[in-house]
């Protein structure tokens, strides 16, 4: 049984589930895959609601949007203080489609991935280094020992993208467990179920 973990390094949501998702994989020897993923800009940049005094429903939609908004920035606090990370820096808008692209250069050439996977994770959340121009990348990916052809990364991730929308995957972090998928962190303890080979109750 093969298990892959598709992340976003853009994204705090995949950090938050790097050391989990590390930790089934040692427990139970599963093979793994990991992958990048295009998730979803971090809540706390979803839009205000217009006001609008032909729409009866406005002012509670606005209500809505201020009791989500202080949700979202109370969990991303909440997070953050789980990783000791700065939630002004964890809250910022990345675009890891280049860092992604030298993710699967990597695996293109067999070499291991983990490691560059902490350290974009640690450019990003710790000394805020956005890693999104080319230069950048290019400086960071030489570091792990990866020559970018940019044009053939660009088609790469343009398919790999395709592949797994196809799937039905659509933010980080994404798991695919044999045929079956998992949307985010909180399936980890039933994947470990499935791995484990079902015994006992599932999880709920």
């Amino acid at each position: 049984m093969n298990l892959d973990v598709y992340l976003d390094l853009g994204n705090i949501a995949g950090l938050l589930a790097l050391k989990a998702t590390e930790q089934l994989v040692t427990d139970t020897g599963v093979a793994v895959r990991w992958l990048p993923i295009q998730g979803i800009v971090p809540r706390p940049f979803s839009r205000e609601p217009r006001q609008n005094s032909d729409d009866p429903l406005s002012a509670y939609k606005h209500l809505r949007w201020q009791a989500k908004h202080q949700f979202e920035l109370r969990e991303l606090q909440r997070d953050c203080a789980r990783l000791t990370l700065s939630s002004e820096l964890a809250g910022q808008a990345f675009d890891g489609t280049l860092t992604h692209g030298v993710w699967l250069g990597m695996l293109d050439s067999g070499l291991p991935v983990t490691d560059y996977i902490h350290s974009v994770y640690q450019q990003r959340f710790e000394y805020g280094s956005a890693l999104e121009t080319e230069a950048a990348v290019q400086k960071h990916a030489a570091a792990h020992g990866v020559e970018l052809d940019m044009d053939r990364l660009a088609a790469r991730w343009a398919a790999h993208q395709a592949a797994y929308l196809e799937l039905g995957l659509h933010d980080s972090p994404a798991y695919v467990l044999g045929e079956e998928t998992f949307q985010g962190r909180q399936h980890l303890p039933l994947i470990r179920w499935r791995i484990d080979g079902e015994q006992g109750p599932p999880p709920l």
